[in-house]
């Protein structure tokens, strides 16, 4: 059986349970079987992608992929199990639409009508598909606090897909939460055997603005050469970039909206300097 608490996005089905605070050493201790594999993405991320047992829905068997960023469950995929694409086209095109008949019949008893429906652009499928299975085809989207369900379909040659995505920002909700992901990034750097210096000079910025700074006034984000801010009230965002020099940290800031840039060359001077790019129309 497959729920998803529409309150809470917490997610089970047969032996599995996820919900949007599920990091990762917690999952596995509960599968200490499951052994994910991480790649770095080059934008100061962790990833990784865990196939689970095919499970069976509506009379159809559905793939499910849990994807991990850093240390926080950020989806779950499930897409159309039990056939393989070696086989006749017109076969393919056909259980294809099976599925996504059967998935989108879930969905409406499940969670009810869409919150969302956008037209899917089109290629050729006006010319192999009824007007009834065209309307199969829309993507349908569902909002809530924690997240969305979202069904999207790409071509008939790609299995479509019913994605749990869980927003980021309800997991990391303040300078601790952010400095957690911090070490357990500098933790599995260690042992991948790749660099920390970064991450470290991150990890001491943080500390330092959550001295001086509310969360919710940056809303940061980790990346590989420092931090994204976003502002609400100046509907932006800000970069900064972090490196150290024989002085100790530097510092460049640069806010998207209007090519500002300040170039900073201390902790102390920081401060000000972003008080100045955050407040500047």
């Amino acid at each position: 059986m497959f729920k998803i608490d529409t309150e809470t996005g917490n997610t089970q089905w047969a032996e599995i349970e996820c919900h949007p605070q599920l990091k990762i050493d917690a999952f596995q201790k509960r599968h200490p079987t499951i052994r994910p594999a991480w790649r770095e993405d080059g934008r100061g991320l962790w990833r990784s992608e865990i196939h689970l047992p095919r499970l069976p829905i509506n009379n159809e068997l559905w793939n499910i992929k849990i994807a991990y960023e850093n240390q926080f469950l950020r989806r779950i995929d499930f897409t159309a199990g039990g056939l393989t694409r070696d086989i006749p086209e017109a076969h393919w095109w056909h259980f294809h639409l099976r599925w996504m008949i059967s998935a989108k019949g879930w969905l409406k008893s499940a969670l009810g009508d869409p919150h969302f429906i956008d037209p899917t652009p089109l290629y050729d499928e006006q010319h192999q598909l009824s007007d009834i299975e065209l309307q199969i085809l829309e993507t349908w989207q569902y909002s809530f606090d924690w997240g969305t369900i979202t069904f999207a379909y790409e071509s008939l040659e790609t299995r479509s897909s019913i994605t749990v995505n869980f927003d980021s920002d309800k997991q990391i909700r303040d300078w601790n939460d952010l400095l957690g992901v911090c070490h357990w990034a500098i933790k599995l750097s260690h042992t991948k055997g790749t660099s920390t210096t970064n991450l470290s000079l991150i990890r001491d910025t943080i500390a330092l603005l959550g001295q001086h700074f509310k969360f919710t006034e940056f809303n940061p984000k980790i990346n590989r050469t420092g931090l994204i801010f976003w502002s609400h009230e100046l509907t932006t965002y800000i970069d900064m970039e972090i490196w150290r020099n024989a002085n100790g940290k530097n510092y460049r800031l640069y806010r998207r909206d209007n090519a500002l840039e300040i170039k900073v060359p201390s902790d102390y001077e920081l401060l000000s300097a972003l008080r100045t790019i955050f407040e500047m129309e």
